[in-house]
């Protein structure tokens, strides 16, 4: 069923709405790639860590910028660390010969022996509290340090390093990308007509398939739907502020460069798999506009009711009031369902159908 179709037999079964209710368009696959630029003026190199073809997943350490204040500090605390922690199992170790000592020692040394075993457990204390002071500090210059680090934003391949820009870090303009990323993820760069495009919404279903992978349905998801005909983002043509009339007389006169039917708008989505497709492979895809609480009808399987009374009294103001006809066996009944919009000879359903059901249309 396309997405104009008309339920020929005037029923309509919402489960198979769902799952049949289609929007067709064409795409292709294409690969993002993410480019990664050095700060301007720097005193030194950064410090490098992939080269041209290793595989990176996200978050994955890129490059980092050096400042050798932070890495003396840390340097510093990690030999303090190791001091500190050496110095409380020498504590420790006192503290468990005293208390073997205490097992076998005589009433008159007991006092002795208790007086040093306070003392060392203070000492214990104390080390503890400074190894914990100095875990702290090591948290903060390993973050500082971090913040130093750029990383992969995805999963993808080194495709270049750019090393007569690294030998560049001193320049105070960085025009050339250091690290170019291959994102492993393809996506979806589409478009679609004037009426169709009007019911795309992010995070619809798709599926898709491709003349270049023959047997093999990709799913996915819409991400972003532009409302800018692709052809005035084509030519740089974006529409401008438009200036208040001299008249408020209506005119008949049609502009000169009315908007033509067949214009474009580009969409984008993503694959959850891409296997075996490449960037420029062409896409059928399918988007499914209908799904719970989110389910496109065509008008005559709505009727529309104006309420102006209500037990008899005029309504301050009127209500309307949207019905769908439900099948039970041989029976129907009018059911309250609620409407968000009404596009395109459509009617977008919210509230009041579920999977289970089946309509009736109120006209032929």
């Amino acid at each position: 069923m396309t997405f104009r179709a008309m339920n020929a037999n005037n029923t309509l079964d919402i489960d198979e709405r769902m799952k049949n209710h289609v929007i067709n368009t064409k795409a292709e696959a294409r690969q993002k790639l993410g480019f990664y630029y050095l700060r301007a003026s720097q005193k030194e190199p950064v410090l490098m860590h992939v080269q041209t073809g290793d595989k990176v997943q996200k978050g994955d350490p890129l490059f980092t910028y050096i400042d050798e204040r932070l890495n003396n500090d840390e340097t510093e605390v990690e030999l303090q660390l190791d001091n500190r922690r050496v110095a409380k199992e020498q504590v420790r170790g006192q503290i468990a010969a005293y208390e073997d000592k205490k097992l076998t020692a005589a009433a008159r040394d007991t006092a002795t022996i208790n007086a040093q075993l306070n003392w060392l457990d203070s000492e214990l204390t104390k080390a503890e509290n400074n190894i914990d002071i100095l875990k702290e500090r090591q948290k903060r210059i390993v973050k500082q340090i971090d913040d130093l680090t750029v990383k992969a934003g995805a999963d993808g391949t080194v495709l270049s390093v750019n090393e007569e820009q690294l030998q560049s870090f001193t320049s105070s303009s960085q025009y050339k990308p250091v690290v170019t990323l291959s994102m492993d993820a393809l996506y979806i760069d589409g478009t679609a007509n004037r009426y169709d495009m009007q019911f795309l919404e992010p995070n619809m279903k798709l599926k898709v398939t491709s003349s270049a992978v023959k047997g093999e349905t990709f799913k996915g998801q819409l991400e972003t739907i532009s409302k800018t005909p692709v052809e005035h983002l084509a030519e740089g043509n974006l529409p401008v502020a438009a200036s208040q009339p001299e008249t408020e007389q209506p005119t008949t006169e049609q502009p000169e460069t009315k908007k033509p039917e067949a214009s474009e708008f580009q969409y984008s989505g993503f694959l959850n798999k891409a296997d075996h497709l490449v960037d420029g492979d062409p896409l059928h895809v399918k988007v499914y506009p209908s799904y719970k609480n989110h389910i496109w009808l065509p008008e005559r399987f709505v009727m529309k009711d104006v309420v102006t009374k209500e037990k008899d009294k005029k309504l301050k103001k009127p209500v309307t009031k949207y019905y769908v006809q439900k099948v039970y066996g041989k029976e129907t009944n009018n059911e309250l369902v609620v409407i968000k919009a009404h596009l395109g000879g459509q009617y977008l359903v919210t509230k009041g159908l579920s999977s289970i059901d089946k309509i009736k249309a109120f006209q032929d």
